[in-house]
């Protein structure tokens, strides 16, 4: 293939999966701007837990499933990831019921986040599997049309619902999940992965064989979601800490939402392919960049600390 096709075919998910980050940074923009402190707070918290808790009840999948190559075997994770979501839902319903608030208020709406977090990254999952890049890309574009308008609507309607934030990015995860159905294999590829649901052996058996993929994904979530994490203990200084985190964590998003559906994709072509050469090759150019990015990034962070009097020169 040729420059041009290759430009014209990179620009296809590139554009709109950058386009759906910026709009998600100025959502993220609005939220400071408007001073929904109290509602980055509970967002900070709650996302942090249910995207640790995501990765274990769906046995990280968008890891684990581009890579498989037996259509049997990632039906089984499919059903697996399915069920143990469902479980956990179910679970931290009936707790929420029985805790006071705003504990209880607080496992509700992790349960509701779970929800929207496994559904988006099964469906995701599938689409990387197909190498439709394009197709994650539109759905992130979708999603962030739709953060911008609900977070919008919030500042407009000066909603104080300290939950309104998480609500936001559960919808807009909803509507990325309905995007990227809309792209799937239909009727029959569901009912194949219900008809899963009714063998318990199977589903252990998938549950034992990605549980070292699993417990390497919620070892990465943890070291990455430490800072919100320990919001609720830091009392009066929770609320700066928590936005603080809101803000880089958002900026740190960019080249994760922008480009890794392409690399995951690749990723899941080479291992099912056994292409050890090609699988060496991505590993450096990966870790290239991000040493370049990470040192790019500690310079500007070192110039801007020096040009703004934070730090001596």
């Amino acid at each position: 293939m040729s420059l041009v096709p290759r430009i014209r075919n990179a620009a296809g998910w590139l554009v709109p999966a950058a386009l759906g980050q910026g709009l998600n940074l100025v959502a993220l923009a609005m939220s400071v701007a408007f001073q929904l402190f109290d509602q980055i707070e509970k967002f900070v918290f709650i996302g942090a837990i249910a995207s640790i808790a995501t990765v274990v009840c769906t046995l990280n999948i968008q890891s684990v499933y581009p890579g498989l190559r037996d259509a049997h075997e990632r039906s089984r994770l499919m059903a697996s990831s399915l069920f143990l979501t469902l479980l956990a839902a179910a679970v931290l319903v009936v707790a929420s019921v029985a805790v006071q608030r705003p504990w209880g208020d607080d496992l509700l709406w992790v349960a509701a986040s779970i929800t929207a977090g496994a559904t988006n990254a099964m469906v995701t999952a599938n689409l990387i599997l197909r190498g439709d890049a394009p197709g994650v890309a539109l759905a992130r574009l979708s999603a962030g049309v739709c953060n911008v308008a609900l977070t919008a609507a919030v500042v407009i309607t000066q909603t104080d619902y300290e939950y309104a934030l998480v609500a936001v990015a559960g919808l807009a995860l909803v509507t990325g999940s309905s995007v990227m159905l809309m792209r799937g294999r239909g009727r029959r590829r569901v009912l194949f992965v219900v008809s899963c649901l009714r063998d318990p052996a199977g589903m252990r058996h998938a549950i034992r064989a990605h549980a070292a993929a699993t417990g390497a994904g919620f070892l990465a979530g943890l070291a990455f979601h430490a800072s919100s994490l320990v919001v609720p203990l830091l009392g009066p200084y929770s609320t700066a800490w928590a936005t603080a985190v809101r803000v880089s964590g958002g900026i740190s998003s960019i080249g994760v939402q922008i480009l890794s559906p392409w690399i995951e994709a690749t990723f899941g072509t080479a291992v099912r392919g056994a292409d050890a050469l090609h699988l060496s090759r991505l590993r450096r150019a990966i870790l290239w960049a991000a040493w370049i990015g990470g040192g790019a990034c500690g310079v500007g962070l070192a110039l801007w600390l020096e040009t703004t009097g934070i730090v001596p020169g």
